[in-house]
């Protein structure tokens, strides 16, 4: 067996030095099995309000309010589906019918793609600012 040349200064072309044997790490347990399972896309809570008062008032605001009322490049002018101009993360804001807006999915996912120009129009507005519809007491 040829010894390896060494890169150290003392060793010159050979090493003279015993090579140490490598440690083996063995596992003490085996892994722990884990089924897989899904990531909930809503909560409990959640899920409950849309089944229940979300989803037949979304119907009903659609039946009620038929053409879409952001006209993007990609508009198909029927409305589908509901655009949330405030967002939808609380449950407040979710059925707060003064900030929706009648659309098609076109013009809802061209919204979600094209920020500046649908904050331009009035079609998103800041979950922060405060509302022009608030009563201050003065």
């Amino acid at each position: 067996m040829q010894k390896q040349k060494c890169k150290h200064p003392t060793c010159g072309d050979t090493c003279r030095r015993e090579t140490k044997p490598r440690k083996t790490y063995v596992l003490k347990r085996s892994p722990i099995e884990r089924k897989p399972y899904k990531i909930r896309r809503y909560s409990l809570k959640r899920s409950k309000v849309n089944k229940t008062e979300y989803s037949p008032k979304a119907k009903q605001y659609i039946i009620d309010n038929p053409l879409c009322n952001i006209q993007s490049p990609v508009c198909t002018y029927f409305s589908q589906c509901v655009n949330h101009r405030k967002g939808k993360q609380s449950i407040e804001l979710l059925l707060d019918e003064t900030y929706w807006e009648p659309s098609c999915i076109a013009c809802n996912n061209w919204i979600e793609e094209h920020d500046a120009w649908a904050r331009e129009r009035g079609h998103k507005l800041s979950q922060h600012a405060i509302s022009n519809n608030t009563i201050t007491n003065e």
